[in-house]
């Protein structure tokens, strides 16, 4: 059977890790991976920029650049760090596809919890749980696809996720600091 990327997103959706070995692992298939990705920051850009913002469409779109390219950064940080550079193109792939993945499973939470609404749950257990469940399965399939891509424990993924995903926050953070504290002693 031929690979496919839809197939091998719907495996990991379901936390199957045999999905990875849909992604392909070339280069132009990474450049791939992020041209969605790209096409959303480049719209809201233009939009900007017909509307006479040019900083702030420069700014939004160094943000989104900065945003989409540190967890494949630190990804390839880390797992050439453990020696384990071999599967990370795969794992980068994957990773960026299985984006989409995610936001699906939050539409999908976003609609069960509006239900539970309608039928008088308490609107904060609702968020509760679904801000709760929407993480969890985000960590699942990230873990999912970095223990197969890296060929690693669930254990050892688990920290691989959380070391990428709090140094991407903090490489997407750090520049608007400046920002943040002038906005804060403005209105002082």
């Amino acid at each position: 059977m031929k690979p496919s990327i839809l197939r091998g997103m719907g495996q990991l959706a379901r936390l199957h890790g045999a999905g990875i070995t849909q992604f392909p692992t070339t280069r132009q298939a990474f450049f791939n991976s992020l041209a969605p990705w790209l096409a959303l920051p480049l719209v809201g850009g233009v939009m900007l920029l017909l509307g006479g913002q040019f900083r702030a469409a420069i700014g939004n779109l160094l943000f989104a650049i900065v945003a989409l390219l540190a967890p494949a950064v630190v990804s390839h940080a880390v797992a050439r760090w453990w020696g384990r550079e071999a599967g990370w193109l795969r794992y980068a792939i994957a990773f960026n596809w299985c984006q989409w993945v995610i936001i699906a499973g939050g539409l999908t939470a976003l609609l069960l919890g509006e239900i539970a609404l309608q039928i008088g749950l308490p609107r904060n257990a609702v968020l509760i749980v679904l801000s709760l469940g929407f993480m969890g399965y985000a960590m699942a399939v990230q873990i999912t696809l970095s223990s197969f891509a890296l060929a690693i424990t669930k254990l050892r993924a688990t920290g691989f996720i959380i070391m990428v995903n709090l140094a991407a926050l903090l490489l997407v953070l750090l520049p608007q600091l400046p920002m943040l504290g002038r906005a804060g002693g403005a209105g002082g």
